[in-house]
């Protein structure tokens, strides 16, 4: 399994080949022949990853972006990255925000999973309070599609596939640990003790065969993210 450090730099490879050089040659080296992307409820591929760069090349007249959060699970690569794309007649400046994960199969990138940044953080989160002014009907509305998501999702367990049976709490304490709540600050908003949560967390990451909350968390989004 790669280094945190040693992720960063695979992903900013990538990223330089697809976003600011738009490298043809490049991505058909970095991606598998049969490689699937996923994005807004649609599955391509490789032929239409480079159409899509070939478009970026022709109508942005600047590309850039920023590498933020990078999370390595096993053989999945979870990254947030910001862009910046300049319209080269409009001079509109574009800013998508993205949620990225890759599969790798030999050093190469076998299936990708793309979202809006604002899918992922439309909830609650510790740094900004209720964000966008979301309403509580809305905020219990993606607590119910998470617990959905994470009762169907086969995740990957002592090498298998498997779905993993949860109490009601667990899945209460999932749902603020996919969003980042240290276990403080998910005590403080389910009303339950500090330790109380930390023996929960403890047991989660046996259930989801983790070593520590990082790997617990990029397990989440991958099942939040394949199930969109």
């Amino acid at each position: 399994m790669m280094t945190n450090e040693q992720a960063r730099d695979f992903i900013k490879a990538r990223m330089d080949a697809i976003v600011v050089n738009c490298d043809e040659e490049t991505i058909k080296k970095i991606y598998k022949p049969d490689v699937v992307v996923h994005l807004d409820g649609l599955s391509f591929g490789l032929r239409e990853i480079i159409n899509r760069v070939q478009f970026n090349r022709e109508v942005f007249s600047q590309r850039s972006y920023i590498l933020r959060e990078v999370i390595v699970a096993q053989d999945l690569l979870f990254f947030r990255v910001s862009q910046h794309l300049t319209h080269a007649k409009t001079q509109e400046v574009w800013q998508p925000d993205l949620l990225v994960v890759y599969r790798l199969e030999d050093e190469s990138v076998a299936e990708v999973w793309f979202t809006s940044e604002h899918l992922i953080n439309y909830v609650e989160t510790p740094e900004q309070g209720l964000t966008r002014n979301i309403s509580s009907s809305v905020l219990q509305s993606a607590k119910e599609r998470f617990f959905e998501r994470i009762i169907e999702y086969p995740f990957l367990i002592h090498g298998e596939r498997q779905q993993v049976t949860l109490l009601d709490i667990e899945k209460e304490i999932l749902f603020y640990t996919s969003k980042g709540f240290t276990a403080k600050q998910i005590a403080k908003k389910i009303s339950l003790s500090h330790r109380t949560i930390e023996d929960y967390l403890n047991r989660l990451k046996e259930k989801f065969d983790c070593t520590d909350k990082a790997q617990l968390r990029a397990k989440l989004l991958c099942s939040t993210i394949a199930l969109l």
